[in-house]
């Protein structure tokens, strides 16, 4: 894995970013296509908010793009985008990012061989929204786990509150009380946590916006990787209505440093989850 401290190893990690955003043909493709700010999906977004700590590749699974066999091979870590569909939607390119997520995970546990226990392929995964959710019917096998949000969709900047798990978690150090606003825009959530999530942060009613799964992978309900301007423009291009009031989306830092600490504690292994 990349590192600051190894001599001879690169501090920039390779970072595979499957987005499920731009289906052909759908409202967001042509928003996305008309946007100004700074790209056109949620890769171009998230190599922005990485800077030079990250080389982002895309997969547009969603175009039709196939995912790798073995990222291991090729990648630091894997970020799962966001989408605008469901995560329990019966769409082919859905249930073939399940079916690999499931081969993902389960290369990245231990394995017991005649010379005793092999360590695992492991690959860092940071899953958002909608990403965030299909991790949490992947593991925990249960798609009922994931429900519209009671009150309707949320949108805007908000703030969190981390649970004691998330007070002591590499994603969120550094941070101040204060400083914990993020922005959001979904309309489904993770109602119930599987069992075998450590959640790490909650919200309005939301149980679990972040969530610790083992073996290196985290996940969000909210977007680190989207800017304020992109969701403005969401808005006026009619994907997402306007924020409550109290709630504009105006938050671009947290995001910027939760990512950084998603790649220095977690992608480098100077801490793991």
């Amino acid at each position: 894995m990349a590192t600051e401290e190894t001599p001879g190893v690169p501090a920039t990690a390779r970072v595979l970013y499957v987005t499920m955003l731009c289906e052909p043909g759908s409202r967001e493709d042509r928003v996305c296509a008309e946007a100004t700010a700074g790209g056109v999906d949620d890769p171009t977004w998230f190599q922005m908010q990485a800077g030079s700590a990250a080389v982002v590749t895309a997969v547009r699974i969603c175009r039709g793009e196939a995912l790798p066999e073995d990222p291991t091979t090729e990648f630091d870590a894997v970020v799962i985008g966001g989408t605008f569909n469901s995560a329990v939607d019966d769409v082919e390119w859905l249930a073939r990012l399940h079916g690999w997520l499931r081969r993902l995970w389960a290369a990245a546990a231990p394995a017991t061989t005649a010379v005793g226990v092999q360590p695992p392929q492991a690959l860092p995964v940071l899953g958002i929204c909608g990403g965030h959710q299909a991790i949490a019917i992947v593991l925990g096998g249960d798609p009922a786990a994931v429900i519209p949000r009671e009150g309707g969709p949320t949108d805007g900047t908000l703030p969190i509150t981390l649970t004691d798990a998330g007070r002591t978690h590499p994603l969120f150090a550094g941070f101040a009380p204060d400083a914990l606003r993020f922005n959001f825009g979904n309309f489904d959530h993770i109602h119930t946590p599987p069992m075998c999530a450590t959640t790490l942060a909650c919200a309005d009613k939301s149980p679990a916006v972040a969530c610790d799964w083992g073996r290196g992978w985290c996940t969000t309900q909210f977007h680190p990787e989207a800017s304020s301007q992109w969701f403005s423009e969401c808005v006026t291009g009619g994907l997402i209505a306007p924020p409550e009031i109290g709630y504009s989306t105006v938050g671009d830092d947290a995001g910027k440093v939760l990512i950084a600490n998603w790649l220095r504690n977690i992608v480098n292994r100077k801490a793991l989850c």
